[in-house]
């Protein structure tokens, strides 16, 4: 009997374990990402699943899109739809609307992640340029005490090496190599967040650590898309009270700090305006971004605290 519940409970747990897993289609999951190239134009990419799923020739598809953040402003980007086959352990995406010219220039379905590779397996990216990628050595990494697959890959002929990690992507952009690797610019995932929340990993890949890599630039948190919003008091003390410029039936509001910190966050559920309560720990100009998911809208600019 003892023998019986022993192999029950590592059953169980077992289970357990696996069904906490990171799953790259989980709709909490948010990504930050960094584009740089040599004309020195900078882009920050905040993905998000929105709520909403499409169903084409019987599959469904989540959508994913992305707001993106630049010294030009702010504006709604990619738009590219999702689907992952949990029992095969493959994550597949569809074009939407336009994306990248760089990007594949079809809408049929393309394989973006296979998370059953292994050492010296071959990973084919359909994309423009016919990118082909092989695994080169497999590794794991744990994510809030969850042990999850690390891929390095590395194209043929010695070319750009990246990392895969299970159910958060790749470290030069979630969509890579799918949206592929554009001569003399560079890519680096530097956040993941569940929920708002982002989990610590076990070791540094790449550019992110999902601690410190999780520090926005502020230089891009000072565009408000040329709307009018409204905060008061200012400066504020144990509070602050926001008016946003629309109805928000689902986003999230952010207060970052001068260094990139994200010190606060709140989520924004059927409002049209928001109080920030200071816990104690708000001080001196701060940045707010606010993300409306359903409009594909932010809006970002100084809140002061004292």
């Amino acid at each position: 009997m003892k023998h019986i519940l022993s192999i029950l409970t590592i059953t169980v747990m077992t289970s357990l374990a696996i069904a906490q897993k990171i799953h790259f289609t989980d709709t909490s999951n948010s990504w930050y990402q960094h584009y740089a190239d040599i004309g020195m134009s900078e882009v920050d990419f905040n993905f998000y699943y929105k709520d909403s799923i499409i169903t084409i020739d019987t599959l469904e598809y989540k959508y994913l899109t992305a707001y993106t953040h630049s010294k030009w402003g702010g504006s709604p980007d990619e738009s590219i739809l999702i689907r992952e086959d949990t029992v095969a352990n493959k994550v597949f995406a569809k074009v939407y609307s336009d994306f990248h010219t760089y990007l594949v220039s079809d809408t049929n379905e393309h394989l973006l992640y296979d998370f059953n590779l292994q050492t010296g397996d071959t990973f084919t990216a359909i994309n423009k340029y016919g990118t082909f990628q092989h695994v080169v050595q497999l590794d794991s990494i744990t994510i809030g005490g969850i042990n999850h697959k690390l891929f390095k890959m590395q194209g043929f002929g010695g070319s750009t090496s990246y990392r895969v990690i299970e159910g958060v992507g790749s470290t030069m952009g979630i969509m890579f190599p799918l949206y592929p690797y554009v001569f003399e610019s560079n890519t680096e995932l530097l956040c993941f967040k569940q929920s708002g929340v982002a989990k610590p990993f076990s070791k540094k890949v790449d550019y992110i650590d999902n601690t410190q890599s999780c520090h926005v630039s502020v230089r891009n948190l000072t565009y408000n898309n040329g709307v009018a919003i409204n905060i008061s008091p200012q400066p504020a003390t144990t509070f602050a009270r926001i008016e946003m410029p629309a109805y928000i039936k689902s986003g999230i509001v952010f207060i970052i700090n001068q260094l990139g910190q994200t010190v606060y966050e709140q989520i924004i559920s059927g409002k049209t305006s928001i109080t920030i309560d200071n816990p104690g720990t708000l001080n001196g100009l701060n940045y707010y971004r606010i993300i409306d998911k359903d409009n594909n809208m932010s809006y970002s600019g100084k809140i002061i605290f004292h």
